[in-house]
Order: structure tokens, then sequence, then C-alpha cells
């Protein structure tokens, strides 16, 4: 394959539609062309205006075909976290060959038993990989074909997608002749861009586990993964609009008023002078109590921060120096402070994730970059790797 070959990815956001358009230079994704709409987005699955939102994907496109300077029909389409699934399961055999050695049928059938779903209640298998083997109580990254041992067992992460959102997606790209030609779950997407780079940890394995907390308009992904491989994944519904509604309705604002002051005020550090803030809302001009706005905005950000702690409990993630956790999205990524604020809160130091995405300045536009990221490291063959320390931490439960 060439490594300049151009592909285009698309993201739908929780209030905007990203576009981005590039190609592998030099070992490295590099967009040339970045798009962006407005749009009103979905919740509980559904979208909320389907009848506006040809345009707005044609006008997120042409936006990133103008920058680049190119035209694209087909597209890499992410899955938001909020249509997927994830499934981390164990299967187990006996070693079939000779004096207990293992085949390739044994390797063939532990991806079987641990793909085989009964039902998936309207789900689609999107992305299916192995993480580790286990022979014998010996943890292993590369399948042992042709070992010895008494028992294997074989670790598969498995991502499905809600089936009604590739088929609502698929006739919304054909509507505007357009043409999707993957799906790439975001959740794998920011998972693999938020992997601590060498350098960033001691390069221990158990020091390679990564937490996303990716704060849309509407909801917000934790997502725990290592290497890239998403082992886990949970999606709860509050966002960036929770802050701008508890602003407009304990300090009687208008939602417009609300964004601004949410925009404009910051958390965790000490309002400064008279505690007052002018904002400027069209034509007119208010002022609000910036430490009034500062407890609003606190108090959601404390129980964003308490849900976030009670899921990574439930994943048996303990946080502290050695879990790598990052901040993507809009919905705190708009907040001043926010990052700082929210470490303190979890107890542990928090990173941006456009720290990883130094060509886009937007945190509306991680996700697209991240999805472009992966289905460019897929037509190069590229493959994350495994999960070793993550398991060592199963194995000990």
């Amino acid at each position: 394959m060439r490594k300049n070959t151009t592909i285009a990815a698309m993201d739908f956001g929780t209030s905007k539609i990203a576009c981005v358009i590039g190609s592998m230079q030099e070992g490295a994704p590099h967009p040339t062309g970045l798009g962006m709409a407005a749009y009103a987005g979905f919740r509980d699955s559904h979208w909320l205006d389907e009848d506006a939102m040809p345009d707005r994907v044609l006008e997120a496109v042409e936006a990133a075909q103008t920058q680049a300077g190119i035209r694209c029909k087909q597209f890499y389409v992410g899955i938001p976290g909020e249509f997927t699934r994830v499934y981390f399961r164990r299967s187990e055999l006996t070693p079939s060959g000779t004096d207990g050695t293992v085949t390739q049928e044994d390797l063939d059938k532990l991806r079987a038993m641990a793909t085989d779903f009964a039902a998936l209640d309207e789900h689609r298998v999107v992305r299916i990989r192995p993480v580790a083997w286990r022979l014998d109580g010996r943890l292993l990254s590369a399948p042992p074909l042709g070992e010895k041992g008494n028992t294997l067992a074989g670790f598969v992460s498995i991502v499905t997608a809600d089936e009604s959102f590739i088929r609502s997606v698929e006739a919304l790209m054909a509507c505007v002749e357009l043409e999707v030609v993957g799906f790439v779950p975001s959740i794998v997407a920011l998972g693999a861009l938020a992997a601590p780079a060498d350098g960033m940890t001691s390069g221990k394995e158990e020091e390679r586990t990564s937490v996303v907390i990716d704060c849309g308009h509407f909801s917000t992904d934790i997502i725990v993964s290592q290497y890239g491989q998403v082992v886990d994944h949970k999606n709860i519904a509050e966002g960036g609009f929770h802050l701008t509604q508890d602003l407009a309705q304990v300090m009687r604002l208008s939602e417009t008023e609300a964004e601004a002051a949410k925009k404009r005020c910051a958390v965790g550090i000490q309002p400064s002078g008279n505690g007052l803030l002018n904002l400027i809302s069209g034509e007119t001009s208010i002022t609000i109590d910036a430490r009034l706005a500062q407890e609003v905005l606190e108090a959601r950000i404390d129980d964003i921060a308490a849900r976030v702690k009670k899921e990574l409990e439930r994943f048996h993630v303990l946080l502290g120096d050695s879990i790598y956790v990052v901040l993507a999205g809009s919905g705190l990524g708009q907040v001043r402070g926010a990052k700082e604020y929210i470490s303190q809160k979890l107890g542990t130091t928090v990173r941006n994730i456009s720290q990883s995405v130094s060509q886009v300045s937007s945190p509306s536009m991680v996700t697209a970059v991240a999805i472009l990221r992966l289905a460019l490291a897929g037509r190069q063959g590229g493959t994350p790797k495994g999960l070793q320390g993550f398991l060592r931490g199963i194995f000990k439960r």
C-alpha cells in the first residue's frame, strides 16, 4: 500500500458532527482537512432532529474538503459510546494435540467459544481482538502454538454496536451520496489515542492501563483500556448540557447566558475581585455572581467525578500514579480549571487528551482524529498489543 493514502473519518458527537481528512506521513497520521457542524445530536440512543442531519453532514464534509483541497466520497464512521457495548470474555479447554500440545484448532476453538453470543439484542459484533493466553498459569502475549500444557485459556475483547445506528448512518450517508467503508467504535479509537506514550510511565505493564473520561454534551463515556485495547466501558447520562442547565435554573439565566457563564467561570480557584462577572449575551450585558456560578459548576462536576470513581471501582481499577487518566470531549473541556479540579476529586493526575493530538485545538475534533488514526493504522497493518498487566490484575481477583 502507498504510504500517502488519503482517507476521511466522521464522528457523530452528542452535539456536533466532526469530519477529518488525512493521510499517513512518516509513520504518523496527518490531518489535512477539518470540518465541524452543530446539530441536535442524540439522547437515549435516538436522533433528536433526523430531518436536519443530511444538511449538517454535508456542512461538516464540505468544510473539511475545502480545507484539504480534495473531495471524498468514502468515510470511516465512528460509533458513539452510547451505541456500543464491550465484552471481555474468557474461554478454556484442554489442548488436543499429542502429549497436550496446543494446536491451531485449539486456538480457533477458543476464539469461537469466546465469541459465541446467544443473543445480541439488535447488536452487531464490530470488533474482536485476542488479548492474551494462559497456559497452565503462564500468561502469554502470543498464541502458544506447539507448546505443551494441561489447560489453555484465551481472553478476548469484543465490541458490539447497535444495528439501528449502523443502518441509520448507512441510509443517511447514502442520502447525501456518500459511502461508509468502515465503522470504528469511538471508545476504541479514544482508548488507542490515550495510551500512555513511552516515557510517561516507568515501563511496568501494570502502569499501562489508561482511563478515558470523554465528557460530551449529553453524556460521558468512561473507557478502560491498555495498549489501545478496550476492556470495559460505561456511558453515564451527564455532560456539558447538564452544567449549562444547572446554571440556568439556579441563577435564572437564559440558555445562551448560562452557556456563556459556563465558559467564563472557573472551578477550583477563588474568583478574583468582588466576585462579580460581566457577561455579554447578544446585545445585552448582565452581571452574575461568579462565586455562586462556581459552586453550581463544582457541584455537577463533583457528581460526575463520583460516578466515574464508582464505575472504576466496579471495573476493579484503583486510581493512583500507576493509572494513566485523560480527559476528552468539550463537555468539561470548555470549563476553565476542570482538568485540575477533577484531578483533585479523583485523587490522581488527569491529562488532556488533546496533548496526544497536536494537530487540532478543538476538543470536539479529537474523536474524529482518533477514528482517522485507527483507520489509517488498520490500513497500514497496525495491530494493538496485549493487556498483560490488566490480566494479571484479573487473575488476582
